[in-house]
């Protein structure tokens, strides 16, 4: 009867540190925290994220500070995400855009944590479809002008 108790713990443990490990990642992971967004957005089942990819910024560095030995405070490439995201448009093209998780990166290495001006990831999140959108209009728009100039 012990054998079984120590064993259902430990059973119980690890369902545990796998729930805290997948939740950790869905978390992280935008296309799969923000999927109800996205289908919103491009349609339920009209888009799929092909790729994602973990990049360093040659722009802007984080300060990494050591309390105890400022000695080893530096500053340090910046790492952030990249996601594809792939949908068809309303012309029944495929298309991909990228979102990515820079913006807030630097929001929040930029202002503390209670500033006002400090980002939500919800808020970097639809400022990053905000761009798509005027990507999109962009698109069309430029198209309308050449089809006007050509005559196509």
């Amino acid at each position: 009867m012990k054998k079984v108790k120590r064993i259902l713990i430990i059973a119980v443990l690890l369902a545990v540190a796998a729930g805290i490990i997948a939740g950790g990642y869905a978390f992280r992971n935008w296309p799969i925290r923000f999927r109800s967004e996205l289908d919103r957005f491009f349609g339920e089942g009209n888009w799929e994220s092909i790729s994602n990819e973990t990049k360093e910024s040659l722009i802007h560095e984080e300060y990494i500070s050591f309390r105890s030995h400022p000695e080893f405070s530096r500053d340090v490439p910046m790492k952030y995400k990249d996601w594809d995201i792939e949908f068809t448009n309303r012309n029944g093209e495929q298309e991909i855009w990228e979102i990515t998780d820079y913006t807030l990166r630097v929001n929040r290495d930029k202002y503390w944590l209670l500033s006002p001006n400090r980002y939500s990831t919800k808020q970097a999140f639809v400022q990053q479809l905000m761009d798509i959108s005027f990507g999109m209009a962009g698109e069309e728009v430029y198209r309308n002008v050449v089809r006007e100039i050509y005559g196509q």
